[in-house]
């Protein structure tokens, strides 16, 4: 039976509401082609023509914030998430690599300068055909320097959580307790439970790592060459970590990277997110804001301190970042 006539039945035997666009079917079909299949993520998606990105001002808004970069879209970027229309990609996640988004840098999509969405049925009809296409887009520089990404670089790719199992309660729990996810440091101090609703097991959603007291940026440059990073390699902190300085103190908004102090262990087939939006209740009780990067999934076997990519001013900044896990089915 075709999908969308189920869709409509099933909705109309449970007097649910509904969809009206195509984006909302789309996200539909999205959610049963992917049930049980687990972590689904793209190759990286890899620059076409090199491009000096200028810095954005991080307190502006709309088409002010967006710069272009080119990047080659084909089949085998796509075909990872089924049999899927266009407007299913909305619904999917952008996870930028970890050494651009160290450097400011976020994808906001498949758009143009204005904002106009570029992944039209025809461009999505010759991917499905096996050809390769230049897609321009969207891209935030929040650092305040201007950063050359070259050709070739792989610069972020596509994800989805839909199909993968939440692990929360006392699941999550009982995975860091025996030590299937590993946690260095002590509990209360380096990290502690993310609770929702309650303060027992049942009530975990996640877990807060503390970070460092060391925020850092790439200060701006007077004169000299763009910043940028090496492409390849495991060794592009020690890269960053050399044009980085402290942070100022300042109430204004900036970008910042920072540290955990514990490192993790995850599972080859326990996945992490990090949540964009990270909210902290000071000393006084009163909420602190911060918003991570785009940079947001962290892979099985991760083996490391984490590393955050942060907007917020730098007066009394979060001291935490939540995560939430993932069981990838699929493995």
């Amino acid at each position: 039976m075709e999908w969308s006539i189920f869709a409509a039945l099933t909705r109309q035997m449970y007097n649910y509401p509904m969809p009206h666009t195509p984006e909302e079917f789309a996200g539909e079909l999205l959610c049963e082609t992917l049930k049980g299949k687990g972590v689904v993520k793209s190759p990286d998606f890899e620059v076409t023509t090199p491009a000096l990105i200028m810095p954005t001002n991080p307190n502006s808004c709309g088409v002010e914030r967006v710069h272009i970069v080119s990047v080659g879209a084909a089949k085998e970027h796509f075909s990872v998430f089924g049999d899927i229309p266009p407007e299913a990609i909305k619904y999917l996640h952008v996870s930028m690599r970890s050494r651009w988004a160290q450097l400011g840098l976020e994808i906001s999509g498949f758009s143009d300068e204005n904002g106009k969405y570029l992944l039209t049925s025809q461009i999505w009809k010759g991917i499905q055909q096996g050809l390769t296409y230049e897609l321009p887009v969207g891209i935030a520089n929040f650092g305040k320097n201007p950063i050359y990404i070259p050709r070739g670089a792989r610069l972020f790719r596509l994800y989805t959580l839909l199909g993968a199992w939440h692990q929360n309660g006392e699941k999550l729990a009982n995975l860091v307790r025996s030590g299937a996810i590993s946690i260095e440091g002590k509990e209360g101090e380096d990290w502690k439970w993310f609770h929702f609703g309650g303060t027992t097991d049942r009530n975990v959603i996640g877990v807060n790592l503390r970070l460092k007291p060391q925020r850092w940026w790439i200060p701006p440059r007077l004169e000299g060459p763009s910043v940028t990073v090496s492409d390849a390699g495991r060794n592009f902190r020690d890269e960053i970590d050399s044009l980085m300085e402290p942070v100022p103190t300042t109430d204004e908004t900036v970008f910042w990277v920072g540290e955990t102090t514990a490192k993790i262990t995850l599972p080859q087939n326990i996945y992490a997110k990090l949540n964009v939006a990270q909210i902290e209740i000071n000393d006084h009780g009163s909420p602190k804001f911060a918003l991570q990067v785009l940079s947001t999934l962290i892979d099985g076997g991760t083996d490391w301190p984490l590393r955050v990519e942060v907007l917020s001013p730098t007066i009394d900044p979060i001291n935490f970042v939540s995560l939430s896990f993932y069981r990838d089915e699929a493995i």
